[in-house]
Order: C-alpha cells, then sequence, then structure tokens
C-alpha cells in the first residue's frame, strides 16, 4: 500500500514533466509532444521513455506508470483544449486571419502575408499529429537555401518527365496543372471545394507511374496508388480514405455504379459524412471528408455523367519516347529528393501567400480552390497556361 511519502514522490515527479510544457490536451485525450516530429498520445512508449528520463526512473517500472496517471490528470486540469488535427486535415490548416500552419514531419510553419517562421507544435491552438501513412520530412536549412535560389527537384524528377499530352492541352498547360495537382495536396482544409483531376490515356502511357511518383513525394515510401473492392466494400474503402488522407491516388477507375459516382461529386465540394456508430443504434459519427482525389483510367464508362465531369480536370497523356530509365530509378530519385521537394513548396507557399487573391473569371464551387492555386501559378510563372 503506497504511503504519502510514496504519493509525493509521484506528484513531483509529475509535476517536474508538466513543467517541461511538453503535455497538452484536446478536448478528449492528452499528448505529449515531442522535440522532433509530431504530437504522439501520453501511452506512447515515447512518451514513458521521456517521463523515465526526466525523472530518473525506469520506463517500465511501476512507479512509472503511476506517474503518467497523475500527468494525465493533471493534462486535464488545463484550460487550453487544443485542436487535433489528423487525417485529411493535417497538412495544413487555415484561420480567419490568413494565417497557415504547414505541418512538415513535426516541424510546424506559421506562413503569413508578412512571411514564415517556424513555430512549436500547438500554437494558435492547433495540435498536429502525422496523416496516416506519412513519413516525417526532416527540412535542413541547406535544402531551404537551395529552394530559395529557384531550385526545382518537382519539375527536374516529375513534371519535365511526364509522358507527352494528348488532346487539346499544351505541354504547358499539363505542366501547369500537374503542378497545381501537386499543390492541392497540401490545401485540404483550406479550401472545401477541390475538383478531382482525371489522368487519361492507354495502358503503359505512364498514368499510374505519374500517380505514384506524387504519392512517394507526398508521403514518403509507403506512399503508392490505391485500389478497391466493389460494391459496398468499394465505397467503405474510398471513405476510409477519404477521412484519413490528405490526398489520395486511385489508379484504374474505369468503372463505377451510380452510388459511386455520386459520392465523388460529394467529395469534390466538400462534404460531412454522418454515419451510424453501430446498425443496432442510433449513435452517430460524423467525419469531414476533404481529401484531395486524383485519379486515372484508360476507358472510362462513366464519362457520360455530366455532374462528375463537371467536379473534374482531365488530363491526356500518349505514348512518347522510350527512357532508359526505370520506374525503381525514378522512385529512390523522388525518394532521396523529398525533402528538397517539400522546401521548394514550402517556399512557394509562402510567397503565394504574399500575392493578391485572384477571382476566377467565371464564378464556379472551386472559386477559392483556383484563387488559392492561382498565386502558386504565379510563383512559377504559369499563371497564362493555368488560365
Amino acid at each position: 500500500m503506497p504511503t504519502s511519502n510514496d504519493e509525493e514522490q509521484i506528484r513531483g515527479k509529475a509535476d517536474s514533466v508538466m513543467n517541461s510544457g511538453r503535455v497538452v490536451r484536446s478536448a478528449d485525450a492528452a499528448y505529449f509532444i515531442p522535440h522532433h516530429g509530431s504530437a504522439l498520445p501520453i501511452h506512447d512508449l515515447k512518451f514513458r521513455q521521456f517521463v523515465a528520463s526526466i525523472c530518473r526512473l525506469a520506463p517500465n517500472a511501476k512507479i512509472t506508470k503511476k506517474v503518467i496517471t497523475v500527468i494525465e490528470a493533471r493534462a486535464f486540469q488545463s484550460h487550453e483544449v487544443l485542436r487535433v488535427v489528423q487525417g485529411s486535415d493535417a497538412v495544413a490548416v487555415v484561420n480567419e486571419e490568413r494565417l497557415w500552419l504547414l505541418n512538415v514531419g513535426g516541424q510546424v510553419f506559421e506562413i503569413s502575408p508578412r512571411g514564415r517562421s517556424k513555430v512549436p507544435n500547438g500554437s494558435h491552438g492547433i495540435l498536429f499529429l502525422d496523416p496516416a501513412g506519412f513519413a516525417p520530412v526532416p527540412l535542413t536549412p541547406e535544402q531551404e537555401a537551395w529552394a530559395g535560389a529557384g531550385g526545382s527537384y518537382l519539375r527536374k524528377l516529375i513534371i519535365d518527365r511526364l509522358p507527352p499530352p494528348a488532346g487539346f492541352l499544351s505541354a504547358g498547360e499539363v505542366a501547369a496543372l500537374m503542378i497545381a495537382t501537386w499543390f492541392t495536396a497540401f490545401m485540404a482544409s483550406i479550401v472545401r471545394g477541390k475538383p478531382i483531376v482525371l489522368l487519361l490515356g492507354h495502358a503503359g502511357v505512364g498514368k499510374s507511374v505519374t500517380q505514384r511518383l506524387l504519392a512517394k513525394a507526398f508521403y514518403g515510401p509507403t506512399g503508392n496508388t490505391t485500389g478497391g473492392m466493389k460494391g459496398d466494400r468499394e465505397m467503405k474503402d474510398l471513405f476510409a480514405g477519404a477521412t484519413h488522407k490528405p490526398v489520395i491516388f486511385r489508379d484504374d477507375v474505369n468503372r463505377m455504379k451510380g452510388d459511386a459516382i455520386d459520392s465523388l461529386c460529394q467529395i469534390a465540394t466538400g462534404m460531412t459524412l454522418d454515419i451510424s456508430t453501430f446498425h443496432e443504434t442510433l449513435a452517430l459519427s460524423s467525419f469531414e471528408v476533404l481529401t484531395f482525389l486524383v485519379l486515372s483510367a484508360f476507358k472510362p464508362t462513366w464519362l457520360g455523367r455530366v455532374d462528375l465531369m463537371s467536379r473534374m480536370i482531365p488530363v491526356e497523356f500518349t505514348s512518347g519516347q522510350q527512357t532508359t530509365i526505370t520506374e525503381q530509378q525514378r522512385t529512390d530519385e523522388v525518394l532521396r529528393a523529398r525533402g528538397w521537394i517539400w522546401a521548394e513548396t514550402l517556399l512557394a507557399l509562402t510567397e503565394a501567400q504574399k500575392l493578391a487573391k485572384p477571382t476566377s473569371p467565371s464564378p464556379t464551387r472551386f472559386d477559392d480552390w483556383y484563387g488559392e492555386i492561382h498565386r502558386v501559378m504565379q510563383v512559377y510563372d504559369l499563371a497564362v497556361e493555368f488560365e
């Protein structure tokens, strides 16, 4: 049975951890903010190790677990309740003052028309957790300086190697749309309505390769295209991804039923998904669906659905010159350059914030998206091609 001295010792050690300023709370959970990386639940092993190092205890000792129990209770006594952002809301957030927070693997950057600065995770009431499947991107001063000098691995490794365009779009227009595709992935919570990008072309032209390279650049080694089952399972897989990831790359979407098409229309304009928690009860769970979709198809049978096509940007490719670089080699190059691509992205978003936001030439449901992306296009000198 613990003595009063034991309890006093536990409270004292809990005070030492709380005084570090690294324990915070949301409305329903306590979190630990490490020196590097995004926030973690308080019961994560890394927090137990942190407590053990401060209190000079063994991580698995009973007293360590008791100290954590006290810390969790103390966390909920805090008056500051942080908003946890995860899933499709986890890359960038915006408040009413035109201030963005960008989470780059636990390094949080504040971006506003005045410029950019690094701030602690938890600033402005926002606590970042990493998106599902996201590998941290540790940015270095060297990478940021290189991007500031005008370097662009995004162009060199992905955009400049796109398959030749087919149809009515020029190479410059396709380049602008694919750069817009990359930056839209960072705007999940900045703009609610985002058009779906549809890559078209015959088998082997490079549609899925382009999707996979963008996925690797964004998520890291685990980034990839997704497929899915059919019928009800197809819908469940689609919405599971849409509520947890900022961007989804889905290939071979050649056939879709009417309910799947209706769902894509809703996702494009932004929606709240309300579902029953259990079939036997009336309990309700709500999810914000703010993801961005990049699809590919060979011969889609649903092109006649005008409502869906009005929410899409089709980009058609054709066969080009043969290359000696394999997909694996291209993937390795993109993964090695991922930090440089993110540094370039961070700089472009910062410069775009300093520009006036234009209005769409013809009002649509995607006006906010158009205004934000148009500013990025000005940074890349592609505003004319984007029009």
